[in-house]
């Protein structure tokens, strides 16, 4: 399997300049950690684990919100019951997880020892719809307000896609990533939060809602990762106005986006950006030549 990874690499190199990291295992669950934990650290950026190298690769990991699937909640309980490593909740007595955590108890079980017990046939139906635009950041962003100008452009990109697809959010969802050094001082990944908003898709709405929940949960830290979503998505058809603006004022930010949208759509993306974009801070004009969110391999030299 590593070789075939390894051509897969070296013809996506060729063709698109484009470097892979791979993941191998026995399962999707182990061929994701492989990638995480392993690939991104090999100087092949090729990572292979099987259910014999468990205790090698996986054991030894204390930091457990770094593996797949353990978030910093799950993280913290864990080593409240005295659970310091993967090796531990591999040793640990399955039956009190499960009653710390229900079904969730047995699938963290089963993870320590690299065992994943979804069948990839069956069709996942999912619950409910959204659409979401993240970045990682060019550098570390410590000014409040160039990290709005950030948060302000997905916000907007998200916006413009919900009008293509005819659609109106109800909810907006807002991630903010820290830099590696400020998550190991402050002991957190970042935050994730989300607010219930009148279903819209205006850029303004969506924008303004976003920023809100940046101001109140924002604790001062160095962010690198940016990511917005827009959840409870129903059909366009009706426009609910805000009973405390000026209706002239909500109409006319209707009309201003979807005038942006059609010049956007016959000329690029950059033919028409906010000053704020050009100045420090802004990745929206960077970005537009970028493939899937990559430099083509110009990152690398």
């Amino acid at each position: 399997m590593a070789k075939l990874a390894r051509i897969i690499q070296l013809q996506v190199k060729k063709e698109l300049g484009l470097y892979l990291t791979v993941g191998i295992g026995d399962n999707p669950a182990m061929a994701k950690m492989a990638l995480d934990i392993t690939a991104k650290h090999d100087f092949n950026l090729i990572g292979e684990w099987h259910f014999e190298t468990i205790p090698q690769y996986l054991w030894p990991i204390q930091e457990l919100d770094e593996v797949w699937s353990i978030g910093g909640r799950t993280a913290k309980k864990l080593k409240r019951l005295g659970i310091l490593s993967m090796r531990d909740l591999a040793l640990f007595d399955p039956y009190r997880l499960k009653q710390e955590f229900g079904v969730r108890g047995e699938e963290l079980f089963a993870l320590a020892w690299g065992v994943y017990r979804s069948i990839l046939k069956d069709k996942y139906i999912v619950k409910e719809s959204s659409l979401s635009n993240s970045q990682v950041l060019p550098r570390d962003y410590d000014d409040p307000s160039e990290i709005e100008v950030v948060i302000r452009e997905i916000g907007e990109r998200v916006a413009s896609r919900l009008r293509v697809k005819n659609k109106i959010a109800g909810t907006v969802s807002l991630f903010i990533g820290y830099s590696y050094a400020s998550s190991q001082a402050q002991r957190s990944h970042g935050f994730n939060v989300q607010m219930k908003i009148t279903p819209t898709n205006r850029s303004g709405d969506i924008s303004r809602a976003l920023i809100q929940l940046f101001r109140d949960h924002y604790d001062g830290a160095v962010v690198r990762n940016i990511g917005v979503a827009g959840g409870r998505l129903q059909a366009a058809g009706f426009d609910q106005l805000d009973l405390l603006r000026p209706v002239t004022e909500q109409v006319n930010e209707a009309k201003i986006d979807t005038v942006l949208d059609d010049i956007r759509k016959k000329f690029d993306l950059t033919s028409l950006v906010k000053l704020s974009s050009i100045g420090q801070g802004g990745t929206m004009i960077d970005r537009a030549g970028l493939v899937g969110g990559h430099n083509g391999g110009n990152a690398f030299g």
